[in-house]
């Protein structure tokens, strides 16, 4: 699946290159690798960005079979979120999703981001709508 037909974000906002071992409804991985030549890359990749790029993986998970544009995906509380170290060029970040619970259009993830198989980011749960409100 293309990402771009799941999320609205774009170049230089689209913070994935691919996703694999999708589990519908479960679970999934997605895979940024950091290159020089973004934007917003100095010494190191923001940690703020992991993160991001850890979300869009998640919207990606929940709107596996329903590819809507025109529905935002909103996150809502995030709690027992660990930025462990930094991300550097040329380095893969591999984002591991889970859905721990899914109720009336918002899901509960977890997961934690590694760079071979050193932890970077470790999420203990955020609540996503991916109804965006609407009734």
């Amino acid at each position: 699946m293309e990402l771009t037909s799941v999320l609205p974000h774009r170049w230089p906002v689209l913070l994935l290159d691919r996703v694999a071992d999708v589990e519908p409804g479960v679970s999934l991985s997605g895979f940024l690798t950091i290159r020089a030549d973004q934007p917003w890359y100095a010494d190191h990749f923001p940690p703020y960005l992991v993160l991001e790029s850890w979300l869009q993986a998640a919207a990606v998970l929940g709107r596996w079979k329903v590819p809507h544009h025109d529905i935002p995906v909103l996150v809502g509380r995030v709690r027992g979120v660990r930025f462990l170290r930094r991300a550097f060029t040329e380095e893969t970040v591999h984002h591991r999703v889970r859905i721990v619970k899914t109720a009336a259009g918002l899901s509960i993830c977890s997961g934690i981001s590694t760079i071979a198989e050193s932890a970077v980011l470790e999420v203990d749960q955020v609540t996503v709508s991916f109804g965006g409100g609407i009734r």
